[in-house]
């Protein structure tokens, strides 16, 4: 409870306020708590009509008229006195006063008023919460002696009749508010629960019960955005928008936080199934080009021609080719070896060298070229229908490790992507491969072919040989005789002439007897030596490096053998193999003096 004062709503009329808690139980046998608190105005015109009617029970000169103690402990007036002299709030200080209000005392007294006639005075204190009021009552000695025991009553009917206006208007206003307050406070532990109310409140009033209701209203209509806005998430709508209803509003931004991470998994999801199916499609191509690479083809036409046809329908491009290096024939060359376009096979001739076009400058750089703006000069893609320059080339090396063996070549009307490069690059390795392979096997057969050439070329010289072999019986022993006879002339001369073996660089391999006794060494002593350490007019490399390309010399040396001179006619040969190859050098000599 709230002492008069000033109050701004009602134009600073004098007013006071009561107070009162109310407590609910949030269920049966628990503890009551606060939940609301029910606040009563009431004015000064309030207070004064009820002393105004007990004044008319006064006769003329009785008068009821409350008294309060402010809170710096002055005595002031609380009600309007009937002379219109005295208002709420004015001071007044007395005995009586004092006695009521600071001592709590209640009694009768008398007193001299301002026109010196004697009153009588009541007065007994209002047991209030939170103020001390007094009520009293005055009246002329005159008119108090008749019914002075009627007027205390009454006056104690008065007060009591405010403290039943009082507690009646309490229990009023708690019956208005507490009802609708319970009602909110049921709805909120539904609300609490999940459980939305199907109808939005009424709002009858702007009072502060009103103001509550449309509150919950705003609270529900949040709640069922958040509702709709989740369903439509667990429908798969994520892109659905969602604005929140405040600035403040957590649970919508974390509901947007949701949305956009829900967003964000799903745009990985969807790029790792892209991801995955494009892996599956490389997968499945290079075990499909595995099986046909490894089938059996009639030559390596067939080959290219098949790898090539199935290329430009995997890849859907409308142009293939394969161009391999040939150089059998002398000058290097790049040739065109199988071309597919729009499904059929192109019987073209073209050669190409190596580092010229882009063919050629891939064959050089050994690595995938991929154009998309295409020079204007380039091939254009012919059908019945017309032609037209492609969109996109790619141009990959088939190479094993570091040799190129040929070049692949693909064209399109539309861009090539990253995995279908990446593709095209793999299964290069491998045609390369088969490639190689159909290569050496074709190399194999043409040796088989010349091999079994030449089984039946020997089969006829074995017999040739055979009868060849008779004829040289007949004749060896005609060649023994000779060679007897040979053996004996060869010694002779062995005896006679100066005979010795060279290396090619003219270091001493062999030398016969008549040799070693000129120089007076044995064979032990010049084997491995130069020739120039005896001879000095060879000293120089250039001889033996011109003998082997003139195949012979003749040349008169002087060799000093200790204080002797000794004069040689020397004659050089260069000795070849059956392959042409010089071999060693022989040097015949003569002692001329």
């Amino acid at each position: 409870m709230s002492d008069f004062a000033p109050y701004e709503p009602s134009d600073n009329e004098m007013t006071m306020f009561v107070s009162a808690p109310v407590y609910i139980a949030e269920a049966t046998g628990s503890s009551e708590t606060l939940k609301a608190v029910l606040i009563a105005q009431i004015s000064s015109k309030s207070i004064n009509q009820i002393l105004q009617q007990r004044n008319a029970l006064l006769k003329k000169t009785g008068e009821t008229f409350l008294m309060g103690l402010s809170d710096l402990s002055k005595i002031e007036m609380r009600s309007t006195r009937s002379n219109n002299e005295d208002k709420i709030g004015d001071l007044k200080a007395n005995k009586f006063f004092e006695a009521a209000l600071i001592k709590g005392e209640t009694g009768i007294g008398e007193k001299v008023n301002t026109s010196g006639s004697v009153e009588y005075i009541s007065y007994a204190p209002l047991n209030l919460r939170d103020v001390t009021w007094a009520v009293f009552t005055t009246i002329s000695a005159d008119e108090v002696y008749n019914p002075i025991k009627t007027i205390w009553i009454k006056n104690s009917i008065g007060a009591l009749l405010i403290l039943i206006i009082i507690v009646i208007g309490g229990i009023y206003l708690s019956g208005k508010i507490s009802g609708p307050i319970i009602d909110i406070k049921n709805k909120l532990e539904l609300v609490s629960k999940g459980i939305l109310p199907k109808q939005k409140y009424k709002i009858k009033s702007h009072s502060e019960i009103g103001q509550i209701q449309a509150a919950f209203n705003e609270l529900v209509e949040g709640q069922k955005k958040y509702i709709d806005f989740a369903n439509k998430i667990g429908d798969s709508k994520i892109a659905t928008d969602f604005n929140k209803l405040s600035d403040e509003d957590m649970l919508g931004e974390a509901l947007i936080k949701m949305k956009e991470s829900l967003e964000k998994s799903e745009r990985i999801a969807k790029e790792q199934q892209l991801l995955e199916a494009k892996q599956r499609w490389m997968t499945e191509g290079v075990a499909k080009f595995g099986d046909i690479l490894r089938q059996n083809y009639e030559g390596l036409t067939k080959l290219c021609d098949n790898i090539v046809k199935n290329l430009t329908h995997f890849l859907d491009v409308n142009q293939a080719g394969i161009f391999l290096y040939d150089d059998t024939h002398g000058t290097p060359k790049i040739k065109l070896l199988s071309c597919f376009a729009y499904d059929r096979k192109k019987y073209l001739n073209k050669e190409i060298t190596p580092g010229e076009g882009l063919i050629g400058a891939c064959f050089n750089e050994k690595e995938t070229i991929y154009l998309k703006n295409i020079p204007a000069d380039y091939p254009t893609i012919s059908s019945g229908l017309g032609s037209a320059i492609p969109k996109a080339v790619l141009i990959v090396p088939l190479k094993i490790d570091t040799k190129v063996l040929g070049i692949l070549e693909l064209v399109s009307f539309k861009d090539f992507e990253k995995y279908d490069i990446s593709f095209t690059e793999k299964i290069a390795e491998n045609i390369a491969s088969s490639i190689a392979s159909s290569q050496i096997n074709e190399r194999t057969q043409v040796l088989l072919e010349e091999s079994k050439q030449k089984s039946e070329q020997m089969a006829t010289q074995e017999e040739e040989m055979r009868q060849n072999m008779e004829e040289l019986q007949a004749t060896q022993e005609e060649n023994e005789r000779k060679e007897a006879e040979t053996s004996s002339i060869l010694d002779a001369v062995n005896r006679s002439v100066l005979i010795a073996t060279y290396s090619l660089e003219g270091v001493i391999s062999q030398m016969n007897y008549s040799f070693l006794n000129v120089l007076c060494l044995s064979e032990k002593e010049v084997l491995g030596l130069e020739y120039k350490l005896f001879n000095k007019r060879l000293d120089s490399q250039t001889f033996w490096e011109d003998l082997q390309n003139d195949n012979e010399a003749h040349i008169v040396s002087k060799i000093m053998i200790g204080n002797k001179e000794v004069v040689l006619n020397e004659n050089f040969y260069t000795i070849r193999n059956t392959y042409d190859e010089p071999v060693k050098i022989i040097n015949i000599a003569y002692q001329i003096s």
